[in-house]
């Protein structure tokens, strides 16, 4: 299993904490169901990034981060991160051999 970047992280909270807002807030309530799809998307994206399955992983966590923008640039940039730590590791142990 892959390590998700620290950045991913702390805008899957900040995207909770969106996902709270809307849920206990009377004005917003019409967009909390919209939001919890957007966080299952992120939830999703990352579980997939996590198992190594990199492309559908990033692109479904993009698509929940959209919702989020301009905060959700945070998981996006994150997750961007997280793919090329990992691409850069594949590509070290594939030329280099395994460096642990």
């Amino acid at each position: 299993m892959n390590k998700i970047n620290p950045m991913t992280l702390i805008g899957l909270v900040i995207n909770a904490f969106i996902l709270i807002f809307t849920g206990t807030s009377e004005r917003y309530q019409i967009l909390f169901i919209p939001t919890l799809i957007a966080f299952l998307l992120c939830i999703i994206g990352a579980i997939l990034v996590a198992k190594n399955q990199l492309k559908a992983g990033k692109i479904t966590f993009i698509i929940g981060s959209i919702l989020f923008i301009p905060l959700g640039i945070v998981g996006i940039m994150g997750i961007q991160k997280t793919i090329s730590e990992i691409a850069e590791k594949q590509f070290n142990e594939e030329n280099y051999g395994n460096s642990n």
